[in-house]
């Protein structure tokens, strides 16, 4: 029997949580597009801690399923963070194609869009 600790979350001042942030960032941001994630993301002037949302819809499945493909993307996410450019509103949106993707594959593919956005430094994480 697995535990959710605490610390499998991403940290307080890394989430982005209120829906106005996340249409701030729909509408004034930028985009990188694969076929099982879209990646949002928005530079932001006031701060230099990156934040990051993650959207899974009901297009995707029950609330079983959209929960597991939430916390893969979050897993996939998180040894990216300290790559990732400071300053910056990230949402992760899951696409249908994301259903029966293995952790490896979202992982490569998440690295693959922040690259391509040019959020990352450019370094493979291990």
């Amino acid at each position: 029997m697995a535990f959710l600790h605490l610390n499998a979350m991403l940290k307080k001042e890394n989430r982005l949580k209120r829906n106005e942030d996340f249409r701030l960032v729909y509408r004034e941001g930028k985009f990188a597009v694969s076929r099982p994630v879209v990646v949002y993301y928005r530079r932001r002037n006031q701060d230099t801690t990156l934040r990051a949302g993650i959207v899974v819809s009901k297009k995707i499945g029950n609330s079983y399923i959209r929960s597991r493909h939430k916390r893969l993307l979050r897993e996939a996410l998180r040894p990216l963070i300290p790559r990732i450019k400071p300053g910056h509103d990230v949402v992760l949106v899951a696409r249908k194609a994301i259903v029966g993707e293995d952790q490896a594959n979202i992982r490569s593919t998440l690295e693959n869009l922040l690259q391509k956005a040019r959020l990352t430094n450019g370094r493979r994480a291990r």
